[in-house]
């Protein structure tokens, strides 16, 4: 029989400490003492570090909970210094070989692996069927069930080849959606045969220890207007009822907008435990993750029906246990040389000139060079750099100066734009197609410039911008991305 005390099975928690846990984490831990703890960036510095820290969070414990992370690949990536750093999703899919989906996966799986993390929160696989979408854009395989589907079947291979938890995500599906669920609750409009045909065919058709449903609200299923990841029609009535789902469902963060803008975050896991997760993910707020543990620990305590919805979760949470049982390697075979060989070749792949209409590509001479400044788009990932390294690597290479695009130049578009007439340049972006004033910019720069080369940092759709005749697309800004860049751009 479970006793309550072992209640925190049902949580995964975010902790504060880097270099050792604080002593906010200690009493967190102490409490809860839950089944999972999951690392952001402000946990990580390098491979020695995190191990040392997991190992930290195990002699603290007196048993290693499961060690989850966002560790998708490219725009989301949480293991960047002295770690493999693989291209995104889309990126993967670009090279129209679904066995580099799986190399990728078995890499990051690997290196996953040998500093203690046991859990990878990912593949994502929502289809980008909508490409003003916010919130997913690149980190999706692509726009068709198909590819989405044959390719985050391999990435999840890869991850299980070396013992890792893979995770499903975000269901039932968020790439249709016009709503970042970090900022508020998105509205999956569809009807249900198109949902099982689209959104649902990667769940249906890949074999993955979890699933996390997301703060969508599906009004074809819901009768009440709140988010999936709170609603029992869709928790227990579709996920284990019409779709016969066995695996553990753990919950997108709590604390996203998505939800709190509705709900207490205790107010939500409550809810939510009781639709039917199995594992409540609350990634900050100290204050919040204690009280959302006392709340179901009351409800447990007092009810047997509780009680019961306990049970049912801890046992499929135990279940994850088993999959991660792999030994760890060595430390040493973190960003080995044949892993960044095996990336790289990815990469090169990946990167690809979609337009090259004046026969621009490579470029013999370039006069001058526009950067827009990177910005986060999405909540969950991380940026370092504002300026694209590729930027200054190819004004080092060919001499070029830098223009940069700021919010000053895009409200006088018309004398900002004056500085390409007549000169062959370079026009970096990211998600230029989401923004009217850059639309502007563009075709003015197209106009004025004697040759205008575009390279899309982020997604593909800026290549259907009025004037845009050459472009390079990355799918996203990893290093090896941004040197692949400028090699097109130089011939090299």
């Amino acid at each position: 029989m479970i006793d309550t005390k072992h209640l925190g099975g049902l949580f995964s928690i975010g902790l504060y400490g880097c270099d050792s846990l604080t002593d906010r984490d200690k009493e967190l831990l102490t409490i809860i003492q839950p089944s999972g703890v999951i690392l952001f960036q402000r946990n990580i510095k390098n491979p020695e570090q995190i191990k040392k820290l997991i190992n930290e969070i195990k002699s603290f414990l007196g048993y290693k909970p499961l060690v989850s992370i966002d560790q998708e690949g490219g725009i989301v990536s949480r293991l960047t210094e002295g770690f493999t750093v693989s291209p995104g999703a889309m990126a993967l899919s670009r090279t129209n070989n679904p066995e580099n989906s799986y190399i990728a996966g078995k890499i990051l799986g690997l290196e996953m692996k040998a500093v203690g993390i046991d859990w990878d929160l990912a593949p994502v696989v929502d289809i980008n069927n909508n490409p003003d979408n916010p919130g997913i854009g690149i980190r999706s395989f692509g726009e068709t069930r198909e590819i989405v589907t044959a390719h985050a079947k391999e990435f999840v291979r890869g991850l299980g080849d070396e013992g890792i938890i893979s995770c499903l995500k975000h269901f039932p599906g968020k790439g249709r959606v016009t709503t970042d669920a970090h900022l508020d609750m998105p509205e999956l409009e569809i009807d249900k045969d198109l949902l099982f045909h689209d959104e649902l065919y990667p769940y249906i058709n890949i074999e993955a220890p979890s699933w996390m449903p997301s703060h969508v609200y599906y009004p074809a299923l819901q009768s009440v207007r709140e988010p999936s990841s709170v609603s029992k029609e869709i928790l227990t009535d579709l996920v284990r009822g019409e779709l016969g789902y066995k695996g553990v469902l753990i919950s997108d963060d709590m604390t996203m907008g998505g939800i709190i803008k509705y709900y207490s975050v205790a107010e939500g896991v409550k809810k939510s435990f009781y639709a039917g997760m199995d594992n409540i993910l609350i990634c900050h707020d100290f204050e919040k993750q204690l009280e959302s543990f006392n709340v179901i620990k009351k409800e447990i305590e007092s009810n047997e029906t509780a009680y019961n919805r306990m049970v049912e979760s801890i046992e499929r949470n135990l279940e994850l246990f088993k999959i991660s049982n792999k030994a760890a390697p060595s430390l040493d075979e973190i960003h080995s040389t044949d892993h960044i060989m095996q990336m790289k070749s990815i990469t090169d792949d990946c990167v690809e000139i979609l337009k090259n209409e004046d026969n621009a590509i490579p470029m013999k001479r370039i006069d001058l060079i526009y950067s827009i400044e990177l910005a986060r788009k999405v909540e969950i990932e991380d940026i370092k750099d504002p300026i694209p390294p590729a930027v200054t690597a190819l004004s080092k290479e060919t001499g070029a100066p830098i223009n940069f695009i700021t919010d000053k130049e895009l409200k006088d578009i018309d004398n900002f734009s004056d500085t390409a007439i007549n000169k062959k340049i370079v026009l970096f972006t990211e998600n230029a197609h989401l923004d009217s004033s850059m639309e502007k910019l563009i075709k003015q720069l197209s106009e004025k410039s004697e040759i205008m080369t575009v390279c899309a940092l982020r997604n593909p759709y800026d290549k259907d911008i009025d004037g845009v005749k050459n472009i390079i697309c990355s799918y996203g800004y990893t290093k090896m991305q941004q040197e692949r860049i400028v090699d097109l751009l130089t011939g090299k």
